[in-house]
């Protein structure tokens, strides 16, 4: 665990240049645009920047380095069997007694996608329908998911229904917190990015 969190880290602060020009182009934008944000806003932005980047760094960017090294991993497989996840889950935890298998790969996949459903609604005004904030989270997995089938990982389709899932309890998340402190919520939303 302490090795994966350190490799987290590493990743994160990695990101940070890339987070930091892409956010500095923005500013120039805005600026020339007569716009402004608050201090709320850009930081959230910040903190979902770098959230999709760790989203990437579990999904996709190994896999890709170990292929760009000469390195390729082990074979891909694909699932296309709705709800297989249920079977392998009950199997996993209850027949081999595999009780991480729950954790990693079912709540997982949801948890993992509960930022993508928060921040946008947060930070951003035109994202504050459900449909939306759930067309993104399922639009994110499509495209990881597709990726994988180029890269020797699995890819799932109950990976796409767990994520847009795990987006959707973000967004439900921003609702809670929207209502709790609609103050704050207020100064992170902005009209434009």
């Amino acid at each position: 665990v302490l090795l994966y969190m350190r490799e987290t880290l590493v990743s994160m602060l990695a990101a940070l240049p890339l987070v930091a020009g892409a956010r500095w182009l923005c500013a120039i934008r805005r600026k020339r645009l007569g716009k402004t944000v608050t201090a709320l806003h850009e930081a959230g932005v910040w903190i979902f920047a770098l959230c999709l980047l760790w989203l990437l760094s579990q999904t996709i960017i190994p896999e890709l380095m170990s292929l760009l090294r000469g390195r390729p991993g082990a074979g891909s497989r694909v699932n296309l069997e709705f709800f297989l996840v249920f079977r392998q889950t009950w199997d996993e935890v209850f027949r081999n007694g595999n009780v991480s298998y729950f954790f990693i790969n079912f709540l997982g996949n949801i948890l993992i996608f509960a930022p993508i459903g928060f921040f946008p609604p947060l930070l951003w005004q035109r994202m504050q329908r459900l449909w939306k904030t759930a067309l993104f989270g399922c639009g994110l997995s499509v495209f990881i998911e597709l990726t994988q089938l180029l890269l020797p990982r699995g890819t799932d389709v109950d990976d796409v229904w767990l994520n847009t899932l795990g987006a959707v309890l973000g967004y439900l998340l921003w609702k809670v917190v929207k209502k709790a402190a609609p103050k704050f919520a207020a100064r992170c939303a902005c009209e434009e990015g």
